[in-house]
């Protein structure tokens, strides 16, 4: 039975990852909206501070140094990463959500299902968007991130639970001496 204060705590972490869910997903949408030539400029500031953080750290690099097809590449790199990195976080928050509800794994193919059908949304949406259009490779990229997101989840879920089976273990053999 949970005290007061943990269901009240229960229920804050459920409405912030829902809204952390909501959040990211708005984020990811809204990055699908934009025309080709905002979306380009964007991914375009993001290249130039890798080239500022790679000329700090390695200024010889071919990073801090890309330009031409290097840079294009580079920029290439960037955009597949941000697909990565938006979708694993997107991955991890819809797992953690849902296990702040239940501990059931019965409907664990809901947020599964949501993962393979948001990327597929998504670039059906910028189809849509001037300058814009639709890859496999894109909806690729999205996926796999939230494969990955899904599988850090699962593992910090994983290691917490078995965290608190070791310290509960603790505190009965305390109690028994």
């Amino acid at each position: 039975m949970r005290s007061k204060t943990e269901t009240i705590w229960l229920w804050v972490l459920r409405i912030f990852l829902t809204l952390a869910c909501v959040a990211t997903l708005v984020f990811i949408l809204s990055n699908s909206l934009k025309e080709a030539q905002e979306s380009a400029a964007q991914s375009s500031a993001v290249v130039e501070v890798v080239q500022e953080v790679a000329s700090v750290i390695a200024p010889e690099s071919s990073i801090a140094n890309a330009t031409g097809e290097a840079y294009d590449i580079l920029h290439a790199w960037v955009r597949a990463i941000a697909h990565l990195s938006q979708f694993a976080l997107l991955g991890a928050l819809m797992i953690w959500c849902y296990f702040s509800y239940t501990s059931e794994k019965l409907f664990l193919s809901v947020p599964l299902c949501l993962l393979a059908i948001i990327p597929v949304v998504d670039e059906f949406i910028q189809s849509f968007v001037s300058g814009r259009a639709s890859t496999v490779c894109d909806m690729l990229f999205d996926t796999a991130g939230g494969l990955i997101g899904v599988i850090f989840a699962a593992l910090t879920l994983l290691i917490g639970r078995a965290i608190v089976v070791a310290n509960e273990r603790k505190k009965q053999a305390s109690a028994e001496e």
